[in-house]
């Protein structure tokens, strides 16, 4: 029997698969498009819920385990804090995202998490606004350098996302940060906050990007 982790080492895994990285990412969206307290709460819910049914589904060798009564609870707060077809909508791109790691479906990926940023951007800030599909095609770049980050290990998980079916030999390790750096530049742009808010944020992805297990 192997040996069991510590607390510490047990609690910097389930925070590293939090990806506070990407949480503040969207918080600078929330806090751009006026979302109240509500919608904020239920939001950050949503996208915990997201996490929890991804690796409960996935169930890495290298990540703490995730039970699966943590994503039905999010998932059930978050409809009742915001009873909305946008959130129904996010629920089912959750969960056709954690068929990821299933052959060709890792191909249009992307497009499925730029969707679930899609309908909340849209709900936030109307589907009659140009920024829902900005937001849209930034995080469709985004999760493309993920892959492009992740390449070899895709390949042998038997992963087929474009980098893959490109034939792309290398990752690229540090071309998924550079591009979630672009889309916290843009949140921040439109929060017109303070640029210390911007470096602020850029510390905590920095400090936080490697606690996630991969």
């Amino acid at each position: 029997m192997g040996k069991k982790p510590s607390f510490l080492k047990l609690f910097l895994n389930y925070l590293g698969q939090v990806r506070v990285y990407s949480l503040i990412d969207l918080v600078l969206f929330l806090i751009a498009f006026h979302a109240n307290t509500k919608q904020f709460v239920a939001i950050i819910i949503l996208w915990l819920g997201f996490l929890a049914l991804l690796e409960s589904r996935h169930d890495h060798k290298y990540r703490a385990k995730v039970p699966k009564a943590v994503w039905i609870i999010s998932f059930a707060i978050g409809l009742i804090l915001l009873p909305r077809p946008e959130v129904v909508i996010y629920i089912l791109l959750s969960y056709l995202y954690t068929f990821k790691n299933k052959g060709w479906f890792a191909f249009i990926s992307p497009i499925i998490r730029g969707a679930q940023n899609l309908v909340l951007i849209g709900y936030l800030a109307g589907f009659d606004t140009i920024f829902p599909y900005i937001v849209f095609i930034l995080i469709v770049i985004r999760n493309t350098a993920g892959d492009l980050r992740d390449t070899a290990k895709d390949r042998d998980e038997g992963m087929k996302t474009l980098p893959v079916v490109l034939g792309i030999k290398n990752d690229y390790k540090y071309i998924h940060m550079f591009a979630l750096m672009g889309t916290s530049f843009y949140g921040w742009y439109l929060t017109g906050l303070p640029i210390w808010w911007l470096g602020l944020v850029y510390i905590i992805q920095v400090s936080t990007y490697k606690l996630t297990p991969r």
